[in-house]
């Protein structure tokens, strides 16, 4: 950082340079790559000014042009340390040089192509960056190299499964998920397991590793290849990685309202939001996980616990998966189904769930506590 900031004021080509010099320390040359692509991104280019550098070049050249046609319609050298013809131009594109001394020579070097990027001048470094934010930037962008080798990755995730499964489907990560005696593991393929869009897939396997924070507990295991052989990568809680998105509550505003409403209506139950997931048992395959948005437990006896599953936003294929899992739950598991009236969702397609209520915009709260109660 130190040799960076001696580098304030020039070139931004100048200091990429610079930096991929030797340096006055010894460091790990992967980790330093990795600092140092992490600092460029942190330089901020100083405003390009007026005028433009589209306008600066065009009346540059048009001096020139002039200056071979006509040269006696050039003026004489204006005092400014240069030639005639470097001369002639700032005086028609610029008439105070007082910012740069009076130099029309260093003007043009750091505006005639300053909406060039490599010809940007850095002002300054992002304010608030600290070794410690670096080398955890660092580090992060390091993790996410070795992902995009990887051939099989597995996530071993202690509470709030449910968000970081579901942020690896939003992203179209090919995973499975199973149960296990700590938790829930995702398997997770890597890219070089699929044969097609490897680097969007690799960039979107990179983007899942922030949000593993959110859980009490994780451990990662990527299986890697490199031109120098296979390797292991290994990531757990507690290592320093770039920290986690900022964790939503609620998934909608129907289910914080859901929420919030249940809270205020009854002092008999507890609401549990993301309970663990329930195995739903299956005849032939694997078992299949399903996480239910809430679980009602109630006081005095929490052996009497509901699922409650609020079926909102929904596609048609979305809606089918839905019900699919929560059928698989059998008849002897207490569910409680809410439904959206504007799913317009047929009855046959509920038909063999116990307990369903239909709601518009809100649910009704006074109904699922009698239903669960009754």
């Amino acid at each position: 950082m130190d040799e960076t900031l001696r580098m304030i004021g020039q070139r931004r080509s100048d200091v990429i340079r610079r930096m991929g010099e030797p340096m006055a320390f010894v460091a790990p040359k992967h980790k330093l790559a990795a600092a140092v692509a992490q600092i460029l991104k942190e330089l901020e280019d100083a405003p390009v000014g007026e005028p433009s550098p589209v306008d600066l070049r065009a009346s540059l050249f048009a001096q020139g042009a002039l200056l071979r046609r006509e040269p006696t319609k050039v003026a004489e050298p204006i005092g400014l340390g240069t030639s005639a013809f470097r001369a002639a131009a700032v005086a028609a594109c610029v008439k105070d040089l007082t910012e740069f001394d009076g130099d029309a020579k260093r003007f043009l070097l750091q505006r005639l192509y300053a909406d060039i990027p490599g010809e940007r001048i850095v002002a300054r470094m992002t304010a608030g960056l600290t070794p410690s934010s670096l080398a955890v930037a660092a580090n992060g962008a390091m993790v996410a190299r070795h992902l995009k080798r990887a051939h099989e990755v597995t996530i071993d995730l202690l509470g709030e499964a449910r968000r970081v499964i579901r942020q690896a489907k939003l992203r179209g990560l090919l995973c499975t998920v199973t149960q296990t005696s700590r938790g829930v593991e995702l398997a997770v393929s890597g890219p070089l397991a699929i044969f097609r869009r490897t680097t969007y897939y690799g960039r979107a396997l990179a983007e899942l590793v922030p949000f593993l924070a959110w859980c009490p507990r994780f451990a990662m295991t990527a299986h890697c290849a490199s031109p120098s052989g296979a390797y292991r990568l290994r990531v757990e809680s507690g290592d320093p990685l770039p920290p986690a998105p900022t964790k939503p509550h609620y998934d909608s505003k129907v289910e914080r309202r859901f929420a919030t409403d249940f809270a205020k209506a009854t002092a008999s139950w507890d609401l549990i939001r993301e309970p663990e997931p329930v195995v739903a048992p299956s005849i032939g395959g694997p078992s299949r996980l399903v996480f239910p948005d809430f679980a009602a437990v109630a006081r005095t006896d929490p052996s009497n616990r509901w699922l409650i599953e609020i079926v909102g936003f929904w596609t048609p294929g979305y809606l089918h998966s839905k019900l699919d899992g929560l059928r698989s739950l059998g008849a002897e598991r207490r569910l409680l189904l809410c439904v959206d009236e504007r799913l317009a969702c047929d009855a046959e397609a509920v038909a063999d769930f116990r307990s369903v209520i239909r709601y518009k915009g809100r649910v009704p709260v006074a109904d699922v506590i009698r239903m669960m109660e009754a």
